[in-house]
Protein backbone atom coordinates (compact mmCIF):
# COMPACT_ATOMS: atom_id res chain seq x y z
CA UNK A 1 0.00 0.00 0.00
CA UNK A 2 1.32 3.43 -0.94
CA UNK A 3 1.96 5.77 1.97
CA UNK A 4 0.19 9.15 1.73
CA UNK A 5 2.71 11.93 1.26
CA UNK A 6 2.44 14.76 3.78
CA UNK A 7 3.07 18.40 2.92
CA UNK A 8 5.15 20.94 4.76
CA UNK A 9 5.73 24.67 4.73
CA UNK A 10 9.25 25.83 5.57
CA UNK A 11 9.64 29.25 7.18
CA UNK A 12 13.07 30.86 7.40
CA UNK A 13 13.26 33.81 9.80
CA UNK A 14 16.12 36.26 9.42
CA UNK A 15 17.55 37.82 12.57
CA UNK A 16 15.41 40.90 13.19
CA UNK A 17 12.62 39.63 10.95
CA UNK A 18 9.02 40.40 11.95
CA UNK A 19 6.62 37.43 12.04
CA UNK A 20 3.99 38.24 9.38
CA UNK A 21 0.52 38.75 10.87
CA UNK A 22 -1.06 36.97 7.90
CA UNK A 23 0.33 33.59 8.89
CA UNK A 24 -2.48 31.79 10.68
CA UNK A 25 -1.83 30.20 14.05
CA UNK A 26 -4.39 27.43 13.57
CA UNK A 27 -3.29 23.84 14.13
CA UNK A 28 -5.02 22.71 10.91
CA UNK A 29 -3.33 22.50 7.53
CA UNK A 30 0.20 21.65 6.51
CA UNK A 31 2.86 21.30 9.17
CA UNK A 32 5.47 24.03 9.24
CA UNK A 33 9.17 23.86 9.91
CA UNK A 34 10.80 27.04 11.20
CA UNK A 35 14.49 27.79 10.76
CA UNK A 36 15.46 30.94 12.64
CA UNK A 37 18.76 32.75 12.11
CA UNK A 38 20.87 32.89 15.25
CA UNK A 39 22.74 35.93 16.55
CA UNK A 40 26.21 36.05 14.98
CA UNK A 41 25.52 33.02 12.76
CA UNK A 42 27.55 32.99 9.54
CA UNK A 43 25.49 32.83 6.32
CA UNK A 44 26.82 29.35 5.53
CA UNK A 45 25.59 27.98 8.86
CA UNK A 46 22.01 29.16 8.29
CA UNK A 47 22.00 27.63 4.80
CA UNK A 48 23.45 24.41 6.24
CA UNK A 49 20.70 24.19 8.88
CA UNK A 50 18.08 24.90 6.21
CA UNK A 51 19.63 22.17 4.06
CA UNK A 52 19.34 19.75 7.00
CA UNK A 53 15.65 20.51 7.40
CA UNK A 54 15.05 20.10 3.67
CA UNK A 55 16.95 16.78 3.63
CA UNK A 56 14.85 15.53 6.55
CA UNK A 57 11.66 16.43 4.69
CA UNK A 58 12.87 14.55 1.60
CA UNK A 59 13.89 11.53 3.70
CA UNK A 60 10.47 11.53 5.41
CA UNK A 61 8.81 11.61 1.97
CA UNK A 62 7.24 14.97 2.85
CA UNK A 63 6.38 17.37 0.05
CA UNK A 64 7.60 20.96 0.29
CA UNK A 65 4.32 22.76 -0.35
CA UNK A 66 5.71 26.27 -0.07
CA UNK A 67 8.30 28.34 1.74
CA UNK A 68 8.37 31.74 3.40
CA UNK A 69 11.50 33.80 4.07
CA UNK A 70 10.71 36.34 6.80
CA UNK A 71 13.12 39.17 6.12
CA UNK A 72 14.56 41.98 8.16
CA UNK A 73 14.98 45.55 6.84
CA UNK A 74 18.57 45.16 5.59
CA UNK A 75 19.39 45.65 1.90
CA UNK A 76 23.21 45.62 2.03
CA UNK A 77 25.10 43.37 -0.41
CA UNK A 78 25.96 40.78 2.25
CA UNK A 79 22.33 40.36 3.33
CA UNK A 80 21.09 40.17 -0.26
CA UNK A 81 23.72 37.49 -1.00
CA UNK A 82 22.49 35.51 2.03
CA UNK A 83 18.90 35.76 0.77
CA UNK A 84 19.99 34.60 -2.68
CA UNK A 85 21.64 31.52 -1.14
CA UNK A 86 18.47 30.77 0.86
CA UNK A 87 16.25 31.12 -2.22
CA UNK A 88 18.56 28.91 -4.27
CA UNK A 89 18.53 26.22 -1.55
CA UNK A 90 14.74 26.35 -1.35
CA UNK A 91 14.42 26.30 -5.14
CA UNK A 92 16.70 23.27 -5.38
CA UNK A 93 14.57 21.40 -2.83
CA UNK A 94 11.33 22.29 -4.60
CA UNK A 95 9.55 19.84 -6.83
CA UNK A 96 6.78 20.36 -9.38
CA UNK A 97 4.18 20.44 -6.61
CA UNK A 98 5.89 23.24 -4.67
CA UNK A 99 3.71 26.24 -5.38
CA UNK A 100 5.68 29.24 -4.23
CA UNK A 101 8.37 30.87 -2.20
CA UNK A 102 7.34 34.12 -0.49
CA UNK A 103 9.74 36.79 0.66
CA UNK A 104 7.93 38.35 3.63
CA UNK A 105 9.35 41.75 4.58
CA UNK A 106 8.27 43.61 7.72
CA UNK A 107 4.85 45.26 7.58
CA UNK A 108 6.45 48.71 7.48
CA UNK A 109 9.12 47.75 4.92
CA UNK A 110 10.76 50.57 3.01
CA UNK A 111 10.19 50.93 -0.74
CA UNK A 112 13.93 50.27 -1.21
CA UNK A 113 13.63 46.91 0.57
CA UNK A 114 10.56 45.89 -1.45
CA UNK A 115 12.32 46.87 -4.67
CA UNK A 116 15.48 44.94 -3.72
CA UNK A 117 13.45 41.85 -2.80
CA UNK A 118 11.44 42.06 -6.04
CA UNK A 119 14.62 42.27 -8.11
CA UNK A 120 16.10 39.31 -6.24
CA UNK A 121 12.94 37.24 -6.72
CA UNK A 122 12.90 38.00 -10.46
CA UNK A 123 16.58 37.12 -10.77
CA UNK A 124 16.39 33.81 -8.88
CA UNK A 125 13.09 32.49 -10.30
CA UNK A 126 13.48 29.70 -12.86
CA UNK A 127 11.03 28.42 -15.49
CA UNK A 128 9.18 25.39 -14.17
CA UNK A 129 10.18 26.22 -10.59
CA UNK A 130 8.04 27.63 -7.81
CA UNK A 131 6.76 31.17 -8.12
CA UNK A 132 8.88 33.54 -6.03
CA UNK A 133 7.25 36.78 -4.95
CA UNK A 134 7.28 39.47 -2.31
CA UNK A 135 4.45 39.59 0.23
CA UNK A 136 3.08 43.07 0.74
CA UNK A 137 2.56 42.97 4.49
CA UNK A 138 -1.18 42.38 4.60
CA UNK A 139 -1.21 38.93 3.02
CA UNK A 140 -2.82 39.94 -0.26
CA UNK A 141 0.22 38.98 -2.33
CA UNK A 142 0.44 35.82 -0.26
CA UNK A 143 -3.21 34.81 -0.24
CA UNK A 144 -2.55 31.03 -0.15
CA UNK A 145 -0.84 31.49 3.21
CA UNK A 146 -3.41 33.96 4.49
CA UNK A 147 -6.25 31.51 3.89
CA UNK A 148 -4.43 28.23 4.58
CA UNK A 149 -3.88 27.59 8.28
CA UNK A 150 -0.46 26.20 9.20
CA UNK A 151 0.18 23.46 11.72
CA UNK A 152 2.59 22.76 14.55
CA UNK A 153 5.99 24.45 14.33
CA UNK A 154 9.32 22.66 14.68
CA UNK A 155 12.17 25.13 15.21
CA UNK A 156 15.56 24.10 13.84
Amino acid sequence: MKREQSSRVVIVVELGGEWPPWISESADGPERRVVAEREGEPPEALCERLGSVLETLARDDARLKSAIVVTNQRTDARQMARRRALLEALGAAADKRTREIVLAPPTEASPALRQALGALAADVARPGGPRIHVGNGDGTASRPFATTPLGVAHVA
